[in-house]
């Protein structure tokens, strides 16, 4: 049974579905009711006696097999994983919304003392140079606060607000965390000369209406409003620059988010976003027209762009050739002659020019659209904006393990993606069915290759099919076709993991997308599936998975195979690993056992296949596992902020076996004492209250197990009532 054909099972027992249920289940009360007095006016008729087998009638004997079969039902939730519930998708429109950067005012800034004196600051001005600072102004009162309330965009027009524009606290409270988060990557990633004072002229920024400051000991000025568009179909935010200093760098600068597009949480992606947004108000903005000339060979002066010809993609494209830029993209192509890095060409005004290749650099955050499951801020765009000029960086910072075009030499960027080596994998041509599921190419999350059919022809040099209207659905990566992942399916997205799991899944920023039946308890098996698991890399290169708390093996010298599932308890199926060199490919920045712990036994002696036990032997030294469900339990650094989640692996790391070892590592904790101060536990939990109820549902005196599964007990036992009502 493909896990596909389940849909309908998926949070089958959510609260919501469970008051459904209890309707359903007085109906079928009220059913047996009328069937009964039918069968009692036929006995009375006939005189005689109603037949029966055993304890039971027949009748009976049909409602218990229903009962049971609707509780395996229940228990069954298998994933909803439908193409059209794809990941939310972010169009930049930054050239829209941007002013030009030789039309930006310049504004008056005291240097920090010292370097005062130009012709010493030109000289030092490197080494003198310090992480940016910030200074975030929040503009929310002209905000939706009502339906039907005029807004303005900021833009120079009025939007009507809609329920779903209403700025509501939790909103604000994500979009003041999403800023935070992006402006603490930002400060410890670039360096720039630093400021004493810096003044802001008034209404700088077109529309906004502020008026003029002085900020002292910061770097920038970063205005925040979340008002909508009039046309906000896929744009999550925009942002610009509105002054700069005598160097040329930026210095004011404006961002909007809309709200429409904002829940409960703040997603990775969500705060790459405002990465995204403040890095174009820095300057990340008209590439060729902003790139820095550069000495070149022979030593002459020439530009930070070229268009050249690329005969086998049939185009000419526009690039970035500045010396920093060109060295990080020949070092991760693996293409020792590259020339420079194609700028967007494709869709509308707002999205060519300013960003990089979705094609050749899918998962960058500097694209012009948005629909990985995770976006790495990686050292091209920090190369861009140090080969700026006004601007140092710490590349340490940069983002750079992602798997996207990484060695893949210089045909994957000269070639068009129909055209590529046997290996390459980022491009989804001949797998078939193209709606079938499969883990994304860098096991991210789970999804589908995008080949549609469009209602037009597509331009000639686009057309992979002998159907030329068929192609992938993204115009920015030149309609080839790749796997678009699921937004309830995003590996590394906390909040997409389903409490109760029964299929062990266990979503985070160490998790991977896995080809696996794997399914807990009496759960029904699926005879395909993907599931999503921590993982880490040993420095042999094995790669081990954390499943309900216990480690499974892959093959012990890296190959693709099957994981070692024989010794796991409450758990039954089977998992399919890649090979290890697709997930442990970079030892420098690969997910290792210094960034993922497992208790030192995990690591150097994993349960592999030539050493398999009995789940008889398990049980005899339950107790020594459950002093290892505490270690497990150990490797979570916090509660917080993703409470919900943090409950969940919890459970996961003791089981069912082991209440009395849970139970004694939580009052070692001070979650229990917190619990004591809901409003404080909900302000600190990303879910809120629903998140700090299910954490300190945890911590207190009733068992867990009881906690989650209490809707499904209650369920079975209304099943089984009808039979005896």
């Amino acid at each position: 049974m493909d896990e596909c054909s389940c849909l309908t099972l998926r949070k089958f027992v959510s609260y919501g579905s469970f008051f459904f249920f209890v309707l359903v289940w007085f109906g079928l009360v009220c059913w047996k009711k009328f069937i009964l007095l039918l069968l009692l006016q036929k006995e009375r008729q006939e005189g005689g006696e109603m037949l029966r087998k055993g304890p039971f009638c027949i009748s009976d004997v049909f409602w218990l097999a229903t009962c049971t079969l609707l509780c395996l039902m229940a228990v069954a939730a298998a994933y909803e994983t439908r193409p059209e519930d794809g990941l939310r998708e972010h169009k930049c429109v930054h050239d829209e919304v941007a002013i030009p950067y030789n039309a930006l005012p310049y504004t008056d800034v005291t240097y920090r003392s010292g370097i005062r004196n130009m012709k010493v600051f030109s000289v030092f001005m490197t080494a003198a140079r310090e992480d940016i600072r910030f200074h975030v102004i929040f503009l929310l009162n002209k905000s939706c606060s009502g339906v039907g309330q005029f807004v303005p965009n900021f833009l120079g027009d009025e939007v009507r607000c809609t329920a779903d524009d209403i700025l509501t606290p939790k909103k604000i409270r994500m979009i003041k965390i999403m800023v935070k988060r992006a402006c603490n990557f930002l400060e410890q990633a670039i360096l720039v000369d630093p400021l004493d004072e810096l003044n802001v002229m008034a209404e700088s920024c077109p529309f906004l209406g502020h008026s003029s400051l002085r900020v002292t000991e910061k770097d920038y000025v970063l205005f925040v409003t979340a008002n909508p568009r009039s046309s906000a179909r896929g744009v999550i935010a925009w942002a610009r620059s509105c002054e700069r200093i005598s160097t040329g760098r930026p210095s004011v600068g404006h961002a909007n988010f809309i709200p429409s597009f904002f829940g409960e949480y703040a997603t990775e992606n969500d705060i790459h976003v405002a990465m995204h947004e403040i890095t174009h108000a820095l300057g990340f903005t008209d590439l060729a027209t902003n790139a820095k000339s550069h000495v070149g060979p022979g030593g002459k002066v020439v530009p930070g762009f070229a268009r050249v010809l690329r005969p086998k993609l049939g185009k000419v494209v526009t690039l970035v050739t500045s010396p920093k830029v060109v060295e990080v993209a020949r070092k991760h192509f693996g293409c020792p002659t590259l020339d420079g890095v194609e700028i967007e060409d494709g869709g509308k005004s707002g999205t060519a020019g300013s960003h990089w290749k979705k094609r050749i650099l899918y998962e960058e955050a500097l694209v012009g659209s948005i629909t990985s499951a995770n976006l790495f801020y990686s050292s091209f765009t920090l190369a861009y904006l140090e080969d700026l000029g006004y601007y140092s960086i710490n590349y340490s910072m940069a983002e750079d393990n992602f798997r996207w075009g990484r060695n893949r030499s210089c045909r994957f960027l000269y070639n068009k993606c129909n055209d590529q080596d046997e290996d390459v994998d980022e491009f989804c041509f001949g797998n078939g069915n193209a709606m079938k599921t499969s883990c994304t190419n860098d096991f991210l999350g789970m999804g589908s290759c995008d080949i549609m059919r469009h209602n037009a022809v597509l331009p000639v040099d686009y057309r992979y099919f002998t159907d030329p209207r068929m192609g992938g659905s993204i115009p920015l990566m030149d309609y080839c076709p790749s796997v678009q992942v699921y937004s309830n399916w995003n590996c590394i997205s906390e909040v997409t993991a389903e409490v109760p799991n029964f299929l062990g899944n266990e979503m985070g920023q160490h998790s991977r997308c896995f080809s696996s039946n794997l399914v807990t308890g009496a759960s029904p098996f699926f005879s395909t599936g993907f599931r999503c698991f921590p993982m880490v890399c040993t420095k042999s290169g094995q790669i081990l998975l954390r499943v309900q708390g216990q480690t499974v093996p892959c093959p012990l010298n890296g190959t693709a195979g099957e994981a070692d599932t024989s010794h796991l308890r409450g758990v039954q199926g089977k998992i399919i690993c890649p090979a290890a060199i697709l997930l442990c490919r970079d030892k420098e920045r690969n997910i290792s056992s210094e960034s993922f712990h497992y208790s030192s036994n995990m690591i150097e002696e994993p349960v592999t296949a030539e050493t398999k036990r009995s789940a008889s032997e398990f049980t005899k030294n339950s107790s020594r596992l459950c002093e290892e469900r505490v270690k497990c339990a150990e490797n979570i650094n916090s509660f917080f902020p993703a409470c919900r989640v943090s409950a969940q692996r919890i459970l996961d790391c003791f089981g069912r076996d082991c209440p009395l070892a849970m139970r004694m590592w939580i009052d070692r904790t001070a979650l229990l004492e917190q619990c004591r101060h809901p409003k404080l536990i909900a302000e600190l939990c990303l879910d809120g209250w629903m998140g700090a109820h299910r954490l300190c549902a945890i911590a207190s005196s009733t068992s867990a197990a009881t906690a989650i599964y209490f809707p499904i007990i209650v369920v079975c036992v209304m099943l089984l009532a009808i039979v005896f009502f």
